[in-house]
């Protein structure tokens, strides 16, 4: 027994380390194996018991789609439903069946055979379900197939269904229980094994080191001497550290240590410091074209053409892929106009073709430069607002440099928060509708309505979509708005309708967003339904832009199915984004709306003839045209001699709110007219 404790040779400790990992390795995949098996069988037990109580919700949901639909019988959505609900109702159940085999307790109540199992109820069920679908409208074959389906949903198979969902979970809750028993006993096992390897390895372990450190003690003269090559390795990790491994520039770490230094001389020395933060465009399509190390090698002599271009006293800095940053102390009597010469500069050394491994590498640069001007300054704050310049001189266009100014950070903070207030819009349901009129250039009768999104801002008033929507389209609630204007729009519409006034229908806006979404059409035709009005009640319109940017099938099939669902679907501001003919011809559209601009310019002799052509191509393919933006007679008139169907603009009427437009519908009045101004 003692020589278990001890070890004669140390050198053959490494057997007993070999037994202890195996003995290690063993439990730890039987715990695995265990943990991995306790897992499957609660996944597979919570989808059987999913599934089985999806069962009772789908024979009540089948049994509410049925009653409906015996009441209305012309509901081809409730009835596609139903057929879905059913189909799933019987897959669940031969699932379940299957299942139900292993467990002997959930096999006696499913008891295959049996007239009173639940097998047979759902069989009895489900084939009753299918008997009413096809005998859907005919009230003396379906009334008796009707008061089954109800008997069954809500007495005897609800009743069974219930008896299999506590089966299937008792018989879950049973086995997890034995395999956390096996569990427990293996952590029992495991920790045994550990006390034993204390005692038979590391024990006798220790004794070997503390023998070793006696040995080490006289090799101790020998690692003084090599304290000079620890300190040279030393030397080369800090700059490693401190130092892109590419470039050898200066990494970010040095750069932040290094503008505090250089900031704290410039408030002694009165000098003039500049941030520059630098951005090369076009750096990504060379390495995805010509790979990695091929874009490596632009990176270096990029490095060196900017080294080259300051001082040897000045900071160059690689702190990212392709972003670089310089540091320059200028003591010129124009610093600005100074650090801008050396901007530019760099920008045309950039731009200049490298030839690397026989390919010709051409790439850009965009600068933004701020100076450091207060006591207080630090190095974090011109950081970000050198950023702030390079991203207005990205957006100008690239390949410039752009001088910070304080509004630049004004116009980011608002617009961070104006993004913060559009969150809290859309949850406290701050947009609301306008409405511009759209009237017949036949007979000056009112056509429709077009819903326009506000937004009342709790602190700027009302906003227009053009002070919103794109920050909308970036943070990803477009349509969240989209949902809230239609959802507005159409309680206005069933509002003037009970109050007297007749309007035909209205027209609401849809994002490119909105029609992507897999359930546009069923949501919209529910919001219609739901407050007793038709699909032809409402036209959709959709920016020509938006059907340019957005050219998936997923857009044109939710075009295709409002169409088919009744809706009438318009292109609006169409001759602004150019979208081809193909468009026109492969989409079922209802009509199009020329853009304003080339109302605003009917004068002249093109834009006559692009409007001309607009509106005859569009009566040979049988669309209904509505020009925009009319604001004086002569385009009025004009428009209604060359066959244009409907007018909309400031000359008929003014997007207003409810109210206003209750008013302009009073003040309307004349029934035919060659303009309503």
């Amino acid at each position: 027994m003692r020589k278990l404790f001890q070890i004669s040779n140390p050198k053959k400790l490494w057997r007993r380390y070999l037994v202890g990992l195996l003995l290690l390795l063993m439990m730890l995949l039987c715990g695995h194996g265990l943990h991995i098996t306790i897992i499957n069988s609660g996944a597979n037990d919570a989808e059987i018991i999913d599934l089985s109580g999806r069962q009772r919700m789908l024979s009540q949901r089948i049994s509410g789609l049925v009653l409906i639909l015996s009441e209305t019988p012309k509901q081809p959505l409730v009835a596609a439903s139903l057929r879905e609900a059913v189909t799933q109702f019987e897959t669940a159940h031969d699932k379940l069946l299957i299942f139900a085999k292993d467990i002997p307790t959930v096999a006696e109540i499913y008891a295959e055979g049996s007239n009173i199992g639940l097998d047979k109820r759902s069989r009895e069920f489900i084939d009753n379900v299918y008997a009413f679908l096809e005998n859907i409208g005919n009230q003396g074959n379906t009334s008796f197939s009707v008061l089954q389906i109800q008997n069954a949903a809500f007495s005897s198979l609800l009743s069974q269904l219930d008896d299999a969902v506590k089966a299937f979970a008792s018989d879950a809750n049973a086995r997890i229980g034995t395999l956390h028993d096996y569990q427990t006993f293996a952590l029992v096992l495991a920790i045994s094994l550990l006390v034993a390897e204390a005692l038979l390895i590391f024990w006798p372990a220790h004794n070997s080191v503390v023998t070793s450190l006696d040995t080490a003690e006289e090799k101790a003269k020998q690692l003084s001497e090599q304290n000079s090559e620890l300190t040279s390795l030393s030397q080369q990790l800090d700059h490693a550290a401190n130092h892109d491994h590419l470039t050898g520039l200066a990494n970010r770490k040095k750069l932040s240590s290094e503008l505090a230094r250089m900031l704290k001389e410039r408030r002694e020395n009165n000098t003039h410091l500049c941030v520059m933060h630098i951005d090369l465009d076009r750096f990504k399509e060379i390495n995805d074209s010509l790979g990695h190390p091929v874009g490596d090698e632009v990176i270096r002599k990029t490095a060196e053409n900017m080294k080259a271009r300051v001082r040897k006293t000045d900071l160059v800095a690689r702190v990212g892929g392709d972003e670089f940053v310089i540091v320059l102390n200028i003591d010129e009597s124009h610093p600005v106009q100074a650090a801008h010469r050396i901007a530019e500069a760099i920008i045309t050394r950039v731009k200049q073709p490298m030839v690397i491994d026989g390919n010709t590498c051409s790439i850009g640069a965009s600068i933004g430069y701020i100076f450091a001007s207060g006591a207080n300054d630090n190095g974090d704050d011109l950081m970000a607002n050198a950023d702030i310049a390079l991203y207005a001189a990205k957006n100008a266009g690239r390949g410039r440099a752009v001088f910070f100014h304080e509004k630049m950070r004004r116009d980011v903070e608002f617009r961070h928060t104006l993004g913060q207030d559009l969150q809290h819009a859309v949850a406290d349901q701050e947009f609301f509708p306008f409405f511009q009129p759209k009237v017949s250039m036949k007979d000056g009768s009112l056509q429709g309505l077009e819903v326009l999104t506000r937004w009342q801002h709790p602190n700027r008033g009302i906003l227009a979509p053009e002070e919103f929507l794109e920050l909308a389209q970036e943070t990803g609630i477009v349509e969240e708005i989209d949902q809230q204007a239609i959802c507005k729009g159409l309680d206005a519409l069933v509002k003037l309708r009970n109050d007297g006034w007749e309007v035909p229908s209205i027209s609401i806006n849809a994002s490119g967003a909105s029609l992507q979404s897999a359930t546009f059409v069923y949501d919209l035709f529910a919001k219609v339904e739901k407050r007793g009005l038709k699909p032809s009640d409402v036209t959709v319109e959709v920016l020509e832009t938006t059907l340019i940017a957005n050219t998936d099938e997923a857009t044109h099939a939710t075009l295709r199915t409002l169409s088919e669902q009744g809706f009438k679907v318009e292109i609006d501001d169409f001759g602004t984004g150019y979208a081809s003919l193909s468009t026109l011809a492969n989409l079922k559209l209802s009509g199009l709306k020329i853009d304003q601009g080339l109302i605003e310019n009917l004068h002249e002799p093109r834009s006559k003839v692009v409007v001309d052509t607009i509106i005859q191509l569009s009566q040979k393919m049988g669309l209904e045209v509505t020009a925009e933006g009319i604001e004086t007679r002569e385009q009025y008139t004009s428009l209604k001699a060359t066959g244009c169907d409907y007018a909309q603009g400031f000359g008929i009427g003014m997007p207003m709110s409810i109210e206003d437009t209750k008013k302009w519908l009073t003040n309307y009045g004349r029934p035919v007219r060659d303009l309503a101004v």
